[in-house]
Formats: structure tokens, C-alpha cells, sequence
């Protein structure tokens, strides 16, 4: 029995290693392109310094922050797809950090002259959350809102609604609405599927897969309604509570990045 249960672990390991190169190795041209950019950056704004040149210093600084911001988003899937860890629940006010959330992506929003709206009720209350990670999956949701939108030129305005209430004395509602460039039902349907993205070079196909994951992980469920040039519309539902379920997964990844890191786990 514990020489099946070694091997299963073995093959799981192998299994998450082999997905993992390949991740690595489909995202190769876009970190190319991304240190490309990041130099760009930097020899711009060393030109901008030396010449006095404010308005080429400015642009510069908006091309590295740029460039930095996605970096730090594809080393953040990185890392959650390595480790595959449970999560590290704590009380949360959902409001709070939903507010937080808008912070983020409503800059994110004004940036690229797209309207960002917030319905974000008071009374929305607590739940049990990941913060850090839970943050990242809706982060994720906002910031495909705004791509939509950039990647529809017809419209002449484009906004971007985020709504967050106490669906019920056991469920948090966040819904994110755009009326960006939309999805056929292919790209519905492949949306939470690892690799898959719509975005060309721009995106690593991680981004979806790991929110929906992060979901999940907390015994939620997302549903998604898109029409092809009309926009998207994304319902998450949270319990306030961990599920059995959600405890059975994060025991489930606690054993296993247990049993691959000398049962020390990470944390």
C-alpha cells in the first residue's frame, strides 16, 4: 500500500513537472519580449536624463512600470502553479477588499480611457478568504475586463462595472461587467483551459485557469455570460464559510507539496 501510494505521488509529481516545463517553455518569447521592453525603457529614460528631456523621462518611467506590471503578474502565476499550496484562510471584510480591488483596477482602467463604475455594498460583510490570492483571481477578472475593452476599437466608450453584495447570509456576489470585444462560445468554453488565451503574445494562458483554480479552492463557482462584440459578464459566488470540499482540496495540496518538499510544505 505505501509503495501504490509512493508511486501515485511519483507520477503526480512527474505529471506537474512535465505541465510546468511545458508553461515555461510556451511563455519563453513572451519574457523575450517583455526584457526587449524593459531595456527599451531603460535606455529611454537614460537618453531622457542625460538630454533633459521631461516629456521622454515620463514616457519612459510609464513603459518600465508597464513592462514591470506584467512581470510581476506572470512571476505571481508562476509561483501559484509551482506550489500549489492550500490556502491560508483568514476573516476578511469583503468590501474592504473589494474596494481595494477597484483601487487597482480602476487606475488600471483610467490609464487606458476605459470608465470604470463600483457598486460595492457596505453591508456586504465577511468571508473566509485567501486575501492574497483571492485578491490576484478577481485582479485577474479586472484586468481581462480592460484588455476586452482595448481589444474592441468599434465602440466609441467603453466601461467596465464592478459589483460586490451579500448574495445571502452564506454567499458573497462579485460580478464584473464590460462592454468590451466579447467571446464566441469557443473561447467560453476554453477560457479556464491551461495555455488557452485570446490575447496572442500578450497573455500566458495561465491568468484564467489559475483564478478559476483559486475559486474553486475556496468552494466557489464563476459563471460567465459573453456575446462576440457586445461584452462579458463574470458572476463569482463565495461562501462566507470554507465547504468541506474546500477543506478536502487544501488538505489534498497541503500532503502533497508536503511529500514533495520533505514534508515541510510552504508556507
Amino acid at each position: 500500500m505505501e509503495m501504490a501510494t509512493n508511486i501515485t505521488q511519483v507520477r503526480r509529481l512527474q505529471d506537474h513537472l512535465t505541465s510546468l516545463g511545458l508553461m515555461l517553455g510556451s511563455m519563453s518569447h513572451g519574457v523575450k519580449g517583455m526584457m526587449t521592453a524593459l531595456d527599451g525603457g531603460v535606455y529611454q529614460l537614460e537618453t531622457g536624463i542625460r538630454n533633459g528631456d521631461a516629456e521622454r523621462i515620463q514616457n519612459s518611467y510609464e513603459r518600465i512600470a508597464d513592462t514591470s506590471s506584467r512581470i510581476r503578474k506572470m512571476v505571481l502565476d508562476i509561483l501559484y502553479y509551482a506550489k500549489s499550496r492550500g490556502m491560508q484562510y483568514q476573516t476578511t471584510d469583503a468590501a474592504r477588499l473589494a474596494k481595494s480591488l477597484a483601487d487597482a483596477a480602476g487606475e488600471m482602467a483610467g490609464k487606458q480611457g476605459v470608465g470604470f463604475h463600483t457598486d460595492i455594498a457596505a453591508d456586504a460583510g465577511e468571508f473566509e478568504v485567501d486575501p492574497d490570492w483571492f485578491y490576484q483571481a478577481v485582479l485577474n477578472f479586472l484586468e481581462n475586463a480592460v484588455d476586452a475593452c482595448l481589444m474592441d476599437p468599434d465602440k466609441p466608450q467603453h466601461r467596465i462595472d464592478f459589483t460586490v453584495v451579500s448574495q445571502d447570509a452564506d454567499t458573497v456576489r462579485l460580478e464584473i461587467a464590460d462592454n468590451g470585444i466579447g467571446m464566441d462560445e469557443e473561447a467560453r468554453r476554453k477560457m479556464f483551459t491551461l495555455f488557452f488565451s485570446s490575447k496572442g503574445s500578450k497573455g500566458t494562458g495561465l491568468g484564467m485557469y489559475i483564478a478559476n483554480h483559486i475559486i474553486a479552492q475556496h468552494g466557489g463557482g464563476i459563471e460567465v455570460d459573453s456575446v462576440y462584440g457586445r461584452g462579458t459578464r463574470v458572476k463569482i459566488r463565495v461562501p462566507r464559510h470554507r465547504t468541506e470540499a474546500a477543506r478536502a482540496i487544501d488538505s489534498l495540496l497541503d500532503s502533497n507539496t508536503g511529500a514533495e518538499n520533505g514534508k515541510k510544505g510552504f508556507h
